[in-house]
């Protein structure tokens, strides 16, 4: 993924450039909020490619591909769950609000700060912490 910096007259671009273009460039910019909807962080502007896209019905997925997309997809099914729970949501919050600050010990490395990731938002955090655990077995 490319970092894009534009010229004064664009500050922003987001999805394809031309429609048509399948193998066009895609460009982002994520935002993340807070349950109220503030913006609590940006993400960089990306340009990306979709160079060689996989064919999953040529080349499906095994082995330990397999067991991840499991894994992610039975952690965004007990996230929602949890999700749904109030009481369960408002330990997730708090347990959120504090990793803004420190990321949790079992969270993965960030490469680019050497330190415990930060997870920027509240569903991607649930669902990361529950995939962590379906992964080593704890749930």
């Amino acid at each position: 993924m490319a970092r894009t910096e534009f010229i004064n007259l664009v500050d922003e671009l987001h999805g394809r450039a031309a429609k048509q273009d399948k193998n066009g460039g895609v460009f982002r910019r994520k935002y993340y909020r807070d349950e109220k909807g503030r913006i609590i962080g940006k993400g960089t502007k990306e340009v990306y490619y979709i160079v060689h896209p996989r064919d999953y019905d040529k080349n499906p997925l095994q082995g330990e591909q397999l067991a991840n997309v499991s894994a992610f997809s039975q952690a965004v099914i007990a996230g929602q769950k949890e999700r749904e729970n109030p009481e369960r949501l408002a330990y997730w919050k708090e347990r959120w609000h504090k990793q803004l600050e420190k990321g949790e010990t079992d969270a993965p490395i960030d490469p680019k700060t050497g330190r415990h990731r930060i997870y920027r938002r509240l569903d991607v955090f649930i669902q990361s912490v529950l995939q962590r655990e379906i992964k080593s077995g704890r749930r």
